[in-house]
């Protein structure tokens, strides 16, 4: 185990902005261990039993869209262009907002009564046209998981003043 002040030689955070830092991880599987008694079937985990409103569904699409890194480039991107990223942020919110309240394709989906979109592959093409499908679909979001990760790892380190040759970074991962 490295020792701690290895880690946090450079570190300028105060014991709040780790608490603020520690707490918001603790609270989001706080409420996933809570909510998991909800889920009794496929249909409930994947699209949360087809019952989400629309606020909801916003929020939902939302805070999946709204990460870390899109935070973080928006506000380097409006530091050095002023307002020269605004476009981006405005045409995200208004396409969410525009699916979110109108639906868009996702209740043809609903229709078809598919989960995922491999399945609605599947149903519009073939089965291999499915499988193949799911396998760029999970290798794209492997790739894009692990750079996220490492991304977001690597902005934490270097915000909180971490020892970036230490292992901070792998526990920032994790």
């Amino acid at each position: 185990m490295p020792d701690a002040t290895f880690i946090l030689e450079k570190t300028n955070f105060t014991k709040l902005d780790w608490v603020i830092v520690l707490l918001y991880p603790l609270i989001s599987v706080g409420i996933g261990i809570y909510v998991r008694r909800l889920i009794k079937n496929m249909s409930d985990f994947v699209v949360a039993g087809q019952g989400l409103g629309v606020c909801l569904g916003i929020a939902t699409m939302t805070g999946t869209e709204l990460g870390l890194i899109t935070v973080m480039y928006n506000a380097q991107k409006g530091f050095t262009g002023a307002l020269a990223a605004l476009h981006i942020g405005l045409a995200s919110g208004i396409v969410t907002f525009v699916v979110g309240l109108t639906g868009f394709f996702v209740f043809r989906l609903r229709e078809m009564g598919v989960l995922t979109i491999p399945e609605f592959y599947e149903r519009r093409f073939d089965r291999r046209t499915r499988i193949l499908g799911g396998i760029m679909m999970a290798f794209g979001g492997i790739l894009n998981m692990g750079l996220f990760l490492q991304v977001g790892s690597k902005f934490i380190v270097g915000i909180t003043g971490l020892s970036a040759t230490s292992s901070a970074l792998p526990i920032a991962m994790v």
